[in-house]
């Protein structure tokens, strides 16, 4: 999260597919904002998480936004 890009992402209602890091995968499980990817070699787990998302997308488009606005919108 530090680079910023996530943030960039989440302020305008992009989902996220991340690595299974600690901060990311407690992020995307609290804000339900996309899905953590286990193995990122294994395609198949890639291609069903995509699929995932665009089933459900506006939902978690909307869920970003609000993310977005919680945890990263420092100019209130």
């Amino acid at each position: 999260m530090a680079s910023g890009k996530i943030s960039h992402y989440l302020k305008y209602g992009v989902p996220l597919l991340v690595n299974n890091l600690e901060s990311l995968s407690k992020l995307i499980n609290t804000y339900e904002i996309g899905i953590v990817i286990k193995d990122p070699l294994n395609n198949l787990e890639i291609q069903l998480a995509i699929e995932k998302i665009l089933e459900q997308y506006d939902i978690y488009s909307a869920n970003a936004k609000i993310c977005f606005e919680e945890e990263f919108d420092f100019s209130k």
